[in-house]
Formats: structure tokens, sequence, C-alpha cells
């Protein structure tokens, strides 16, 4: 191939830094949210593996790239992985909220593990299509791989972050803005270095209308909570929610803890309390941590 065919079938080279740089904020953005979601779903026990799927997938990309997929090494692929990358994420977190994962019951459920095994397997798969994205990068430019490693560490930088800004704005619709990010990094892929200027224009109006549809996608469903987002039953919220008058009335998420605010009339604490106290116990509301660890609060007048 010619030097100059081949420069004419490489994207931009600044969009191919930039692209680098939104997948990787985009997989960074990815791996730091679900240990947040698993802590809610799972219990914080096992976030942590969300470490160990992010690892399967990157792991598993560079190995086939080198065997069964090496053909793949061009960047004609390179939109269609970073696509991948932002469809698979909705998709795996989708499928995986289907299975009947349940912690409490490993210890005499023989099924369970295999639930969970199948959660740890697709949950791999967006970090698979991210690996797999960046490992087609760096074989295609190698010569340009300092430039490169400095976008790939520079997103993973601001998409570690972003967890801390978004949680509070939009809860568990990050997933819907790592999901965008990956998707504007396939359309910066897809910019060509032979572009016409009016194709090259068209790519940016309709990055810009993909990231104005994910903004409002995220706030539509902080409000609306994603339907995705179980809780096991033996989690007290569950329990909590399930008495005859009991509401949550409000829901926080920020990059630390989900907080659910409940009101039931049941919700009775009061240690200490004087058994010749005859006058009523003041109302109270609950408070949960993850959908865990119940606190009373007394509602105090005047």
């Amino acid at each position: 191939m010619s030097a100059r065919r081949q420069t004419g079938s490489s994207p931009r080279t600044p969009l191919l830094y930039l692209g680098v740089f939104l997948t990787s904020s985009a997989a960074l953005l990815l791996e730091v949210s679900l240990t947040r979601l698993f802590s809610v779903i799972l219990w914080h026990h096992f976030a942590f593996m969300v470490v160990s799927m992010a690892l399967l997938g990157y792991g598993a990309s560079g190995s086939l790239l080198m065997g069964p997929l090496a053909r793949l090494k061009g960047d004609r692929t390179l939109p269609w992985t970073a696509f991948g990358f932002s469809l698979s994420i909705p998709a795996a977190f989708s499928l995986g909220s289907l299975l009947p994962v349940d912690p409490p019951r490993l210890a005499w459920d023989a099924a369970q593990p295999f639930f969970l095994f199948g959660l740890f397997l697709l949950m791999a798969v967006p970090f698979f299509f991210a690996g797999l994205t960046l490992s087609l990068v760096l074989s295609r430019h190698a010569g340009r791989a300092g430039r490169i490693y400095l976008a790939d560490l520079s997103g993973a930088a601001v998409g570690a972050v972003l967890p801390l800004l978004l949680f509070p704005l939009v809860g568990p619709a990050v997933l819907i803005v790592a999901s965008g990010l990956a998707a504007a990094g396939g359309f910066l892929f897809a910019v060509r270095s032979r572009s016409r200027p009016g194709m090259v224009v068209l790519s940016f109006m309709a990055l810009m209308a993909l990231m104005a549809l994910t903004a409002l996608l995220a706030v539509g469903l902080a409000a609306a909570p994603l339907p995705g987002i179980p809780l096991s039953p033996y989690k007290t919220l569950s329990t909590l929610v399930s008495f005859p008058g009991a509401r949550v009335i409000e829901t926080r998420w920020d990059a630390s803890a989900r907080v659910d605010v409940v009101e039931s009339p049941l919700v009775r604490f009061a240690p200490g309390l004087s058994l010749n106290r005859l006058d009523p116990l003041p109302p109270q509301i609950g408070l949960t941590v993850d959908g865990d660890r119940l606190t009373a609060v007394t509602r105090v007048s005047g």
C-alpha cells in the first residue's frame, strides 16, 4: 500500500487523538460508575469485581486481535468497534439486570454461581469493544504511540473524575452519558482524511446532535430512574417499601452513595426511651444508604 493511499484511509490526526480520548474516557466512566451501581444492586462486596471485568474485556480483545481478529487491523474497523462499545453498554447492563443474581442465595442455590458468572461475562463485553478499539488504533498507528498514549491516559483521567460530577446530576443515567461518549468517538473515527469538507461538517453536526440527545436522555432518566436498577429482596429498602403506607419520597445519588428517603408509619426508632413515657412518638422518616442501613430521622417542628 502506498504512503498516499495509507494516509487517505486514516482519520484526520487530531480527530484520531480526540476519538481515543473519548473512548478511554467512556471506558473509565463506565468502570467507575459500575462500582457504584453494583454496590446498590449486589452490595459493596461485589463492586470490586468490576475491575476484573474490565481486565477480562481488555485482555480478550488483545488476545483475539493477535489471533482470529488479526485481519481487522485497519481504520475502517474503528467506527464499528467504537459503535459496538457504545451499544453494548446499555445492552449488557439491561440483559445483566434480567439475571436473577442474589448474593445471599449463593449459600444454598446451586444456580447462583452460574448467574453471577453470566453477569460477569456480559459486563465484560463493553470493555472488550473498548479494548479492541484502542488496540486497533495502536496497531495501525504504532509510530504515534506516544501521542496516542497521551490521549488515552488523559481521557482515562477525565473519565475517572466524571462520576463525581455526573452522579449528583443524572444518577444511574450516567451509563447513557458513557454510551454517548463512546458513540462520539465512533463518529470521529469515521471522518476520513479524504472526506470532503461538506462531509466533515455533516459529521460534526451529527456528533453535536448525538451529544445533545445524550444530555436530554440523561436528564430525563434522572427524574425517572432506569428500570434496570433492581434491589435484592433481602435489602432493607425492599422490605420497608413492602409495608402498607410506605413510599419512597426522594432518591439522591452521588459518587459515594444512593440515599433514599422513605415515609412509613412503621419507621420507629427511639433508643433509650423511658418506659414511663406516655406521649406518642413524634413522626419519623427513614433514610437508607445503598438500599440498606436504615436510619430514622425525627421530624422536629418549631
